[in-house]
């Protein structure tokens, strides 16, 4: 333990003589890090800096596995009209189906519920509905002389993000930090 200050010492020369004497004494050599740049000095701030070291330090993933499998059926169906075949499709999804089975039947940490198995006959309806009006408005730009193909960069307009992206991104990172402030407690 620490002794106390010395009346009639100021802090500062008190705390920079306790530095040197563990100077002396070989007390700061081998820590680590010693000799090595300061991590992300150089970086552009990131006002989340402290959770994704804390993340990163811990060992944390960025989403709990139910919210990414969430994510990953929301963004898998929104790019849905770009996969180039119907067994690229059913591929994709079967191997989403399996992870969804995988999170609904096994024990959790962070936010809890289900997800629902996605039918492989409807995404493949959807897919050959949404291939089949990505043609129609090729053939209909097509008919019109391309022109109005050539202003969009030769592509079909985007589909809108889903409402629910906001809500689900809130969300995971209330998880996140709830996970990590758990984690943190039950480490101290």
């Amino acid at each position: 333990m620490t002794a106390r200050k010395p009346e009639g010492v100021s802090w500062n020369s008190w705390i920079d003589g306790q530095i040197s004497d563990s100077r002396r004494k070989g007390e700061f050599d081998d820590l680590p890090g010693t000799g090595l740049p300061i991590p992300d000095i150089g970086g552009a701030y990131d006002p989340m800096w402290w959770a994704k070291s804390l993340m990163k330090r811990e060992g944390l993933g960025h989403l709990p596995e139910i919210l990414q499998v969430r994510l990953d059926v929301e963004t898998s169906l929104e790019r849905l009209a770009s996969m180039p075949s119907e067994a690229s499709v059913r591929e994709r999804f079967a191997a989403l189906n399996e992870r969804i089975f995988k999170v609904n039947t096994t024990a959790q940490t962070g936010p809890t519920g289900t997800v629902r198995a996605l039918d492989l006959d409807a995404v493949v309806d959807r897919w050959r509905r949404e291939q089949a009006q990505r043609r129609e408005e090729r053939e209909t730009l097509e008919r019109r002389g391309g022109a109005a193909l050539e202003r969009r960069g030769g592509a079909a307009a985007p589909s809108d993000k889903s409402p629910y992206t906001a809500v689900l991104a809130l969300l995971a990172f209330a998880a996140l930090i709830g996970t990590a402030l758990a984690t943190w407690a039950l480490a101290h």
